[in-house]
């Protein structure tokens, strides 16, 4: 019994300790720590991840077009901070939830069809001719280091299947005309309104706080005026375009940076290629498609049920009569044709090798792959297209520079990593292995100096405040002690020793007095506000008329009239006031902030006037497509959800946080 007793407590003790264990995690941002298929994901739609890669590719194509369209200049983080993180992730969720359906209904695209919307792009058609050209798709691609062929098509290809997910849903919807008139007087009613607007002035100002309330305000908000941990550091850190000059093509022996003797050039530093590897590669090239168009072959194919049906049919052929004739005079289904195929189009495998091994015209005949026998005849070939070499040469040696680089990158801090193995100190081993070391002054995880100036980089190099993986390593890595080497976010490698750390702190009260005092009585005045107008609201609610109760505010305070409606804006009214008197009946009353936190708003909706205009046909028809729009894309929205309620939606927040620089 005792024994029993015993383990029934440890087992109590021990899951409280494993319940104060992920409370504990939590609250430090590690939510998805017991979730293995979250990794390397900002969120989860079911088993579905949206990885880091997609989601920050997105966000950055997307914040690159809002800066160019608007002029503007903002950072990840700035944009994260106005809202712009929300509809990248809303969108991600909601292409997953359509990739989720698409695949439980089996719905599939060929790739024949991706790729042959290239030739719908005004882009990739000559200018002279007007037609599809594959140089120009070459060199479309050739300037897009970021989006590949490949990745055109693989994009294409998802956003059919969506298609076929969302036309279905909307297609034929169309809203009746009453609901389109209904809906005209609604978003056209008139609503008079009485505004009382309180600013700061409209309350006494708060008498300026001692340094012992002071004291006691940032104790009780401390996480606002500590600074940062700070950390100072050695980075040994190579990237792929440090290596690229000293990948060379040819033979002949090159000076680079290092090499001491110009007359006697040594060779350790330089890696070629060969005029081999680049012929090879454009075979490579020719051999997978990537390059001009593989041969493909017309034929006319007639499966039969036996040879002796099959020497029937070819008996005809040479007597005149046509593959349909032959066809139905034996008794069996009508020929197939295939025009411009390559062999694995072809459904019966061995008709395929035959036929491409026939010569044009030849009729030829055999067993088929699943019993019977075929009759088939080769109508024409289509050779091959193979661009010339020359006209590849400047993208092949491009693409083997990068890929060479690469290689001889990750070679290089290998070398490294087994130098520091073997006792070698750290700046020793940079200068040995040839990968420059930096020492690099305190910062905090937000990649910036203790003067508030980030770390951004100059030129085509990132600085250490502008690389995520650099700032992760750095703020977890053990004091004194070299790192492993790791990737870059700009795919290089970089290696880190922490040299001195200074933890976060309060900063010292002189130097957050004065933004305190701000802030504190900033709230003052805020609660003084509130009080008021809550004060004030209650007695129009007592039928005291709002004249009165505005004629009561000493200063600070001013009355308007105003005409709302639906479809025009109204400056100086916040979102959430104008939102309750677009709701509210007649005689009610609404309070809420003004335009900026220090103000408020108190107001009577003082009166209700529906429109009595009839719809004219022009705009009936504007009302009624508007209206079938909205249904369409309730229907959307309704069924996003029925999705994401079998496969609940989890986003990390911490995370995508961190991938836009805003964790400290």
């Amino acid at each position: 019994m005792a024994q029993r007793s015993s383990n029934f407590l440890r087992n109590i003790v021990l899951g409280i300790i494993i319940v104060l264990l992920i409370v504990a995690m939590s609250i430090m941002g590690f939510t998805d720590v017991f979730q293995p298929k979250a990794a390397g994901s900002v969120a989860l739609v079911g088993d579905t991840k949206i990885t880091i890669r997609q989601y920050k590719n997105d966000f950055d194509r997307r914040l690159r077009l809002y800066n160019q369209e608007n002029g503007t200049n903002l950072t990840a983080g700035e944009a994260y901070e106005r809202g712009f993180n929300d509809q990248i992730v809303s969108s991600l969720v909601t292409e997953a939830v359509m990739d989720l359906d698409a695949d439980e209904l089996n719905i599939g695209v060929a790739k024949t069809v991706a790729r042959n919307a290239l030739s719908e792009y005004d882009i990739f058609k000559d200018e002279i001719t007007g037609e599809f050209s594959e140089d120009k798709v070459t060199e479309f691609f050739r300037g897009n280091r970021n989006f590949n062929r490949n990745d055109f098509e693989a994009s294409t290809l998802r956003d059919l299947r969506r298609q076929q997910i969302t036309r279905p849903l909307v297609s034929g919807i169309k809203a009746p005309l009453s609901y389109a008139q209904q809906r005209y007087k609604f978003i056209t009613e008139q609503r008079q309104v009485k505004i009382l607007t309180l600013s700061r002035d409209s309350v006494p100002a708060p008498e300026t706080p001692s340094d012992d309330v002071l004291k006691a305000f940032i104790s009780e908000n401390e996480a606002d005026y500590t600074q940062p941990e700070y950390r100072r550091f050695t980075i040994l850190r190579i990237e792929n375009f440090d290596i690229i000059p000293d990948v060379l093509t040819g033979d002949a022996p090159v000076k680079i940076d290092g090499d001491e003797d110009a007359s006697n050039p040594s060779e350790d530093n330089i890696v070629r290629i060969s005029e081999k590897d680049i012929v090879e590669t454009y075979e490579a090239d020719l051999a997978d498609g990537k390059l001009g168009t593989l041969e493909s072959r017309s034929l006319t194919y007639l499966p039969v049920t036996n040879e002796t049906l099959a020497n029937d049919v070819m008996a005809r052929l040479a007597n005149g009569e046509s593959f349909a004739d032959a066809a139905l005079a034996v008794g069996v289904s009508a020929p197939i044709i295939y025009n411009e195929v390559r062999p694995e189009t072809i459904a019966d495998p061995r008709v395929a090798t035959a036929i491409f091994a026939a010569e044009a015209g030849e009729i030829i005949s055999g067993e088929g792959t699943l019993g019977g026998s075929y009759v088939a005849r080769l109508n024409g070939i289509t050779p091959a297209e193979k661009p010339d070499l020359e006209n590849e040469r400047d993208r092949i040696v491009a693409e083997l520079t990068k890929d060479t680089a690469e290689a001889e990158l990750f070679d290089r801090f290998g070398k490294l990593q087994d130098l520091i193995d073997n006792g070698a100190s750290f700046e020793d081993a940079a200068k040995e292995s040839g990968v420059s070391a930096s020492s690099i002054d305190y910062i905090s995880r937000l990649g910036a100096t203790k003067d508030g100036l980030r770390l951004s980089g100059i030129g085509t190099l990132t600085g250490v405040g502008g690389d995520e993986e650099i700032l992760r390593e750095l703020f977890t890595a053990e004091p004194g002690f070299p790192t492993e080497f790791f990737e870059t976010s700009a795919g290089g490698y970089a290696m880190i020793r922490v040299d001195d750390v200074l933890d976060a702190k309060v900063r010292p009260f002189e130097d957050i007095k004065a933004r305190a005092s701000a802030i504190w009585t900033a709230q003052q005045t805020d609660e003084k506000l509130s009080d008021l107008a809550q004060n004030l609201a209650t007695r129009l609610r007592s039928d005291e008329s709002i004249d009165d109760v505005a004629a009561s505010v000493e200063t600070g305070g001013s009355l308007e009239t105003r005409m709302l409606v639906r479809t025009t804006r109204s400056p100086g009214l916040s979102d959430e006031v104008l939102s309750q008197l677009l709701e509210a009946r007649e005689g009610e009353v609404v309070q809420g902030y003004g335009t900026d936190s220090l103000t408020r708003s108190i107001a009577i909706v003082t009166k209700v006037t529906a429109n009595a205009d009839s719809l004219s046909a022009g705009f009936a028809d504007a009302m009624q497509t508007q209206s079938s729009e909205e249904l369409s894309s309730d229907i959307q929205t309704a069924y996003r959800q029925n999705i994401l309620s079998e496969n609940p939606a989890q986003t990390f927040e911490q995370r995508m946080r961190e991938v836009n620089g805003l964790t400290e």
